[in-house]
């Protein structure tokens, strides 16, 4: 637990106050007896939320930061039977230094995200998925940060969805590890999905839709009936023919196909050469001859390179580069059809060992391929269909698991507010109710009661029944909190703040206007008073016009 605070800029009458010392249970910052704003009640917790890793002390307080220029804020806690210290500088507040008790640096400074995982490690905060800050960020409820959403009680900043703080709030009751595995099989699933869709969409793999699969199923019976025929027609030659050679013929078949298209596609080209070396003119070619390489693996591509330059080389160049690019061309051509030789020698020694002409092998592979095209166009569809159909099982069982466990930590903080409610009220007053109506929305009200401290009273039950079911280590609410509600109940938080074994840290003012066994408590667990005319954090005000001042700096 934090166990003192000290900070050079912490005056007192013209005074350090030395160190502010810290216990268990409550620990209050009393103002004076009129309520004198601007003496550093806020601040101090903002201090503390510094303290505890958060920045709002520097981005939100620019005004203090302006007036008391850069300071540096030592700390300590005990954790265990170990003591830990630390220092903080406001000009470099993004990294914590480690010190010994009198607040010397033993080592480097750590980053402020090191300093939380270590406040979350001693504090027992190591839960799947929840960052210290995120745990105890939205139970600081100070003037100036955004925390203080009398409705939105689990909100730690405004721009956190609904959907996250609930999460969140999951993480922190120890619910999360269970959803956070199927949430994991979900993911992956989707993942899935998503990647053999893309395949689809980049055209790596043809996939067929519903109403391609009934079409498709009866192109392929018919091309199997054709198969049938032509080995009916040749049965002597196709016996002789074992299943791997009907492979490899069928594969030599796509392989000449397309050295076809390549071929005719570099024609393609050199004819837009000659026709820019005859006219000068501007040529429009689309193609490259670099996917060779896919198609003839044991092609030296180094040779045939530069023609994916080929295209930015067309417009306004001179002859002689036309000249060089009709030489690559032609280069290019040669290894086509070196390579549609090859192909057909080897269609060829097949052919040889079977009685059946190389016309009847080229029908054989044609329908074959179209066989095999059409069924694994099929067969995709079938495998995306079932990747969509576990992709949607996984994500209905997660749905399920999170609304059961959302329903379940609705049912112990109800529970848990309604006791602490009724310690308060004597059991008179409805208590607040927190709904969670789905994953991403929630809503916190206090039935038939919709007053200002109501509602503010519910922020706290709030924070003392988390403080209470979770690993949450202390909650800190400043006196705007507190002043909304009425005497009598504020004398049984209070109550319920000193009863607890964790850390509870308070600004409260106007100690005289309550009864004397608030005035009891407050005193008893005081920790710091502040009050007007030297005695403020700081030592002075920054807000109070002195006679005969001119503020040049001030434009109205």
């Amino acid at each position: 637990m934090l166990v003192e605070v000290l900070c050079d800029q912490f005056i007192s009458n013209g005074k350090q106050r030395g160190k502010i010392e810290f216990h268990p249970g409550l620990n209050t910052v009393l103002g004076d007896d009129p309520g004198s704003n601007s003496i550093g009640k806020t601040s101090f917790l903002m201090v503390l939320d510094f303290v505890f890793g958060g920045d709002d002390y520097i981005v939100k307080s620019a005004d203090l930061q302006k007036e008391i220029g850069s300071h540096t804020v030592k700390f300590g806690f005990v954790f265990g039977n170990e003591k830990f210290f630390f220092s903080r500088s406001t000009d470099t507040f993004k990294e914590v230094t480690p010190c010994d008790e009198n607040y010397s640096p033993i080592r480097d400074s750590i980053s402020d995200k090191q300093y939380c995982d270590f406040l979350r490690e001693k504090y027992g905060l190591s839960l799947e998925g929840l960052s210290f800050r995120n745990a105890v960020s939205r139970f600081i409820r100070v003037y100036g940060r955004e925390t203080l959403n009398e409705k939105k009680p689990l909100r730690t900043a405004e721009k956190e969805t609904e959907s996250d703080s609930i999460s969140s709030l999951l993480r922190l009751c120890d619910l999360y590890s269970t959803i956070k595995a199927q949430q994991d099989m979900a993911d992956e699933a989707k993942d899935k999905r998503e990647t053999f869709s893309k395949a689809k969409k980049y055209s790596f793999i043809k996939i067929s839709n519903e109403k391609d699969l009934i079409n498709n199923t009866h192109e392929i019976e018919a091309l199997q009936a054709s198969v049938n025929k032509l080995i009916s027609e040749t049965s002597s030659g196709f016996k002789d023919l074992d299943s791997e050679k009907k492979k490899a013929m069928s594969e030599l078949q796509e392989h000449l196909a397309k050295c076809n298209d390549q071929e005719a596609a570099l024609q393609s080209q050199l004819t837009y050469i000659n026709s820019g070396k005859k006219y000068g003119g501007k040529s429009r070619i689309q193609k490259s001859v670099r996917s060779l390489q896919s198609f003839f693996p044991d092609i030296n591509i180094n040779k045939i390179e530069q023609i994916e330059e080929f295209h930015s080389q067309l417009s306004g160049i001179l002859k002689q580069e036309f000249l060089d690019a009709e030489r690559k061309v032609k280069t290019a051509l040669e290894y086509v059809g070196a390579e549609k030789k090859q192909i057909e020698e080897a269609m060829s020694e097949i052919a040889k060992e079977t009685d059946l002409t190389k016309t009847v092998f080229s029908q054989y592979a044609a329908i074959d391929k179209k066989i095999h095209d059409l069924t694994l166009a099929n067969d995709n569809y079938r495998k995306l269909k079932e990747l969509k159909d576990i992709e949607e099982s996984y994500k209905t069982a997660l749905s399920e698991l999170f609304l059961n466990s959302i329903t379940d930590m609705e049912l112990s903080i109800n529970k848990k507010m309604q006791s602490i409610n009724d310690c308060i009220y004597n059991g008179e007053r409805t208590s607040p109710f927190l709904h969670f109506s789905s994953p991403k929305a929630y809503s916190f009200f206090t039935p038939h009661d919709s007053g200002t401290g109501s509602q503010y009273k519910g922020l706290i039950v709030f924070d003392l029944a988390m403080l209470e079911l979770t690993r949450l280590p202390f909650i800190i609410h400043d006196s705007i909190l507190l002043k909304q509600i009425a005497d009598k109940p504020i004398e049984k938080i209070l109550e319920q703040y000193e009863s607890s074994s964790k850390q509870v840290f308070i600004a409260f003012d106007k100690v005289s206007s309550y009864s004397s066994r608030t005035q009891e408590l407050l005193n008893k667990t005081c920790i710091l008073r502040l009050s007007p005319e030297g005695n403020e954090l700081y030592g002075r005000p920054w807000n109070k016009i002195e006679k005969g001042e001119l503020h040049d700096d001030i434009q109205l």
